[in-house]
């Protein structure tokens, strides 16, 4: 094959972990790549050091550009190496993960399998980069699924169809043709909102069970910095997202009904860990938890409803049981 990919990196101080994720970028097995770097008014050295490990490795078919802009968020930033990427296949890859060497051609080749625009490929979280956790033993033959769109979303909205956005390979065309894009005004969860969006647009998507992308949780992440302000971004943005999808015809009932209502009890658990209870309290009052847990009454997975009658009885109890059981 030699359509080119063009791998989509945001740069934002990221100098010491950037090195190791280019590199795995670099030994792909697959070429051409083209490597679009954003520099989203980073103040370190990052794209300096990753130019440094493209051009030392300077095997054919692998090229980069690097687009500037100010510092506007990853989803800016990733918007913007799209509209510049010059390849047919487009994947936006966080400059911290770590990429298994056949992950691109592992979803160009799925794609072409089975005559999809979208593929995506399953990860595994780590805690530490380590670039030969790269040399993946073994195929992914006979480890690949195609989903039908009503499968996909149902699966992703149980919480078992393992996605996230630097694991996702797409046609540029197609992303252009159903403009699709990051939301530049949420800063939480943007890349759960971008996903329901695509997931909605498809009606096929390849997937690949074997985990070829390794991403790594860092302490000082996005979501465990994240204030209730920048929080309260994603909720608007999902909240607005599901009243769009209300009228649509195509949409599965249970997607309609349960979208909202799920995202908030994931971001009730997930900050209940790391804010004071009364921050927590002022958090929910904001996202109108109580109506959202009432609408999970017949959500069809057990342990998701009696978390939500945990909470709607109890708060107390909730945050304690969460918040100690995480700590």
């Amino acid at each position: 094959m030699d359509e080119l990919v063009s791998v989509i990196m945001p740069v934002f101080q990221v100098e010491a972990y950037i090195e190791k994720s280019v590199l795995s970028v670099c030994k792909q097995i697959y070429r051409p790549i083209e490597i679009v770097l954003v520099d989203d008014g980073t103040p370190d050295n990052s794209i300096e050091k990753a130019i440094r490990v493209i051009e030392a490795v300077g095997t054919g078919g692998l090229s980069y550009k690097v687009v500037r802009q100010e510092n506007g968020g990853v989803s800016k930033a990733r918007n913007s190496g799209i509209s510049t990427a010059s390849g047919r296949w487009i994947v936006c890859v966080d400059p911290d993960d770590i990429l298994d060497k056949s992950f691109v051609s592992s979803l160009v080749k799925i794609n072409h399998k089975n005559r999809t625009q979208v593929s995506a490929a399953n990860y595994v979280k780590i805690v530490k980069q380590d670039v030969a956790m790269t040399e993946r033993k073994g195929s992914v033959q006979g480890k690949e699924k195609l989903l039908t769109r009503n499968i996909a979303l149902h699966e992703f909205l149980m919480r078992r169809l393992r996605l996230i956005c630097p694991a996702v390979l797409i046609e540029k065309d197609y992303l252009e043709k159903n403009r699709l894009s990051y939301s530049v005004n949420v800063r939480f969860s943007e890349d759960l909102l971008y996903l329901w969006k695509l997931l909605m647009s498809t009606e096929q998507i390849s997937y690949i069970t074997e985990p070829l992308y390794l991403y790594l949780k860092r302490p000082n992440s996005t979501m465990s910095s994240s204030t209730i302000e920048k929080v309260l971004t994603g909720y608007k943005g999902i909240e607005q997202y599901s009243r769009e999808i209300q009228g649509e015809a195509n949409v599965p009932r249970e997607i309609k009904e349960y979208l909202l209502p799920r995202w908030v009890l994931s971001v009730v658990r997930s900050s209940s860990m790391m804010l004071t209870y009364e921050e927590w309290i002022s958090l929910l009052t904001r996202m109108n938890y109580t109506v959202a847990m009432k609408r999970l009454k017949g959500f069809p997975d057990f342990r998701v409803f009696v978390l939500s009658e945990i909470l709607k009885r109890n708060t107390k109890l909730f945050y304690q049981l969460v918040h100690y059981a995480g700590s």
